[in-house]
C-alpha cells in the first residue's frame, strides 16, 4: 500500500490468506491521525496486521509507534513521492529530463498530471495556440493510445514518451507550436 492507501476490507482478506503486506510512505491526514487518537482501536485493528510501516520521517515514527499498534515494524523509509532520489535511477530522470528539452524548445512547459478521461481534451484545447509547451501524464496510461488519437484529431502533433531512444525525439516529430508529450509510461 502507498500513503494511507490501506483499504480495511482488502487488508482483513489479505491477512487471512496470510499475504504480507505493508504500507509505504505512510502518511495521515490532520483528520485522519485525530480519529485514530480518539479510537485507537481502529488504528489497531486496520494497521497491525501489516508487516512494515515505512514513513518519511522521525516525526511520524514518533507518531505511528507512539499509536502502539502492535505488529508492524516502524522504519524510516523516505516518501517514494517527494524524494528526489525515490523512483527511477539518476540516468533515466537525466533522459526524461533531456527529452523534455528537446521537445519544448525555449517554452514555458504545463504538466498535466494524474488526468482523467476528458480532462486532457479540455486542457488540450485551452493550451491550443499558446505559448506552453503541454505534457500530458493520463492517470490511467493504458488510455495512452485512444488518448493519442483524440489530441492529433484536434491538430496535436502528440510525442509519446515511449517512442523516444537515448533522449532523442523521433525523426518524424512536426511543428513545434503543435507538439505535446504524452507521457506514456509509468515512473517518471
Amino acid at each position: 500500500f502507498i500513503e494511507g492507501e490501506c483499504w480495511p476490507n482488502l487488508v482483513r482478506e489479505a491477512s487471512r490468506r496470510r499475504i504480507p503486506m505493508a504500507l509505504l510512505s505512510a502518511r495521515l491526514s490532520p483528520g485522519s491521525a485525530s480519529l485514530y487518537e480518539r479510537f485507537p482501536f481502529v488504528a489497531r485493528e486496520q494497521f497491525s496486521r501489516l508487516r512494515l510501516i515505512g514513513v518519511a520521517d522521525g516525526a511520524a515514527k514518533r507518531w505511528w509507534e507512539e499509536a502502539r499498534l502492535g505488529g508492524p515494524q516502524i522504519q524510516i523509509t523516505g516518501n517514494v513521492k517527494f524524494d528526489p532520489a525515490a523512483g527511477k535511477m539518476p540516468e533515466e530522470r537525466a533522459e526524461f529530463a533531456a527529452i523534455l528539452e528537446a521537445a519544448k524548445g525555449a517554452r514555458p512547459v504545463l504538466l498535466a498530471s494524474s488526468t482523467h478521461a476528458g480532462e486532457e481534451l479540455l486542457l488540450a484545447d485551452a493550451a491550443m495556440g499558446s505559448e506552453v509547451f503541454l505534457a500530458m501524464a493520463p492517470r490511467h496510461v493504458e488510455r495512452a493510445d485512444a488518448l493519442a488519437v483524440q489530441l492529433e484529431s484536434l491538430g496535436w502533433d502528440v510525442l509519446r514518451r515511449s517512442k523516444f531512444k537515448g533522449g532523442k525525439l523521433p525523426a518524424a516529430a512536426g511543428s513545434k507550436s503543435h507538439r505535446l508529450l504524452l507521457i506514456d509510461t509509468t515512473g517518471e
